[in-house]
């Protein structure tokens, strides 16, 4: 027994075309939602790491400046008190000798050998100044190389977006 076919009329064709296009609408803009809650989840995620980052860079280049002050300021005053106290001792031997002119020339002699080692002392401990900054010039290329990964987050962040900006565009054309 064969069961009787009803025809299919364009009204009934209008109504599941209209049933099929309010179903395409809801899950379009479903995942238009969705989309967009990604994308905002993921620029949100994007700049916290990014302050986050910005943050530790100036905090670690605030306690290497501070770090160099200090060394600088320390080092500066170590050199004043220094040269003030080869300055008074110089003056005191100077003004008590009164005595016969090679013993004065003997005295200042020391006294420049004195002075001539302390200096020596003070140049050596150039070497030492320069591998800290050579020590803060290392620091600054590692920040800069955080800055070029951050940078190319944000152009594969970037990337991504346009990409799914370009599906969405599609998607509501079609």
């Amino acid at each position: 027994m064969q069961k009787s076919q009803t025809p299919i009329t364009i009204k009934d064709l209008d109504k599941r075309f209209a049933a099929s296009g309010a179903d395409l609408d809801r899950r379009f803009a479903a995942s238009s939602v969705d989309l967009d809650k990604r994308f905002a989840a993921s620029n949100s995620d994007l700049d916290k790491r990014f302050a986050v980052a910005q943050v530790d860079l100036d905090r670690r280049f605030g306690v290497m400046k501070t770090d160099f002050d200090k060394k600088f300021t320390v080092m500066q005053a170590d050199l004043d008190k220094r040269f003030a106290a080869m300055q008074l001792d110089l003056d005191k031997r100077f003004a008590a000798s009164e005595a016969a002119t090679d013993k004065k020339f003997a005295v200042l002699t020391k006294d420049l050998d004195r002075k001539f080692d302390i200096l020596f002392e003070i140049v050596g401990d150039i070497p030492r100044i320069q591998r800290d900054v050579s020590k803060i010039k290392t620091d600054m290329k590692e920040v800069k190389t955080d800055l070029r990964t951050i940078k190319k987050v944000v152009t594969a962040t970037s990337q991504q977006l346009n990409d799914h900006e370009f599906r969405i565009t599609r998607l509501e054309s079609a």
